[in-house]
């Protein structure tokens, strides 16, 4: 994704809105989950396994 020069990766899953941002090498990436319940999550509790999916492309 830094190659491509993207600000953010929408996805949909999770039965809340989960907004998280990376900085990295001076640059931000948004990471969305938009999910149906309508409630939000500000915790990280989940990062470890939305970040797992990074081969995607």
């Amino acid at each position: 994704m830094k190659e491509a020069k993207i600000s953010a990766y929408l996805s949909g899953h999770d039965h809340n809105l989960q907004h998280l941002i990376v900085e990295n090498d001076n640059k931000i990436l948004n990471y969305i989950v938009s999910g149906a319940g309508a409630a939000t999550d500000r915790s990280q509790h989940h990062w470890d396994e939305f970040s797992k999916n990074e081969g995607a492309k």
